[in-house]
């Protein structure tokens, strides 16, 4: 173990949602640049996909179960002993017009999309608090900063999530923790 050898602390990522995507390329960057990475993702016949990189440590989390993103940080914090960054990453597209939209799959998208991400966040701050400080990256979308025309809940819920990130990171700010919300496009 590099920090045992050293006396130097390794940093420590958790990624949600890193079965594909930008999730997949978040772990490798971390993880080509020698963190530590808990990636997590709920499709279990992808759990070995990141068996080339030492560093990593799969998990399986079902973001919108309390108690699986409770297991999840755990397992991380066991493995590892602590962590530095999450990445909240995890998530999906609803796509479609609102008036074909069921009112189920627009909760599903906020129940996803938002409450997971802002469950996660309130499992990690007393971990964060507890060391000192952490940071915070929220995957947000241009889609929460343009009307694009299609996406009536994925885009309203991203903008929440982008609006929650500006919340937290001057509320947290004092106790040492950064919050950022990451707008990406197609």
């Amino acid at each position: 173990n590099f920090a045992l050898e050293t006396g130097v602390m390794q940093k420590t990522a958790f990624v949600t949602g890193t079965s594909s995507g930008l999730g997949l390329a978040i772990v490798r960057h971390f993880a080509e640049r020698g963190w530590n990475v808990a990636a997590t993702m709920r499709q279990k016949n992808r759990m070995s996909l990141f068996a080339d990189l030492p560093t990593v440590h799969v998990i399986p989390l079902e973001l919108t179960d309390p108690d699986s993103a409770s297991e999840a940080f755990q397992n991380a914090v066991s493995h590892f002993g602590h962590v530095d960054v999450l990445v909240n990453n995890a998530g999906y597209c609803l796509l479609g017009p609102l008036e074909a939209t069921s009112m189920e799959q627009i909760r599903q998208q906020y129940e996803t999309n938002v409450f997971g991400l802002m469950n996660m966040i309130k499992i990690f701050l007393p971990h964060f608090r507890r060391t000192g400080g952490g940071r915070i990256i929220n995957i947000a979308s241009i889609s929460a900063d343009i009307g694009y025309p299609f996406v009536s809940a994925y885009g309203p819920a991203k903008a929440a999530v982008a609006m929650l990130s500006e919340v937290l990171n001057v509320e947290l700010h004092a106790v040492g923790i950064q919050v950022k919300a990451v707008h990406p496009g197609l």
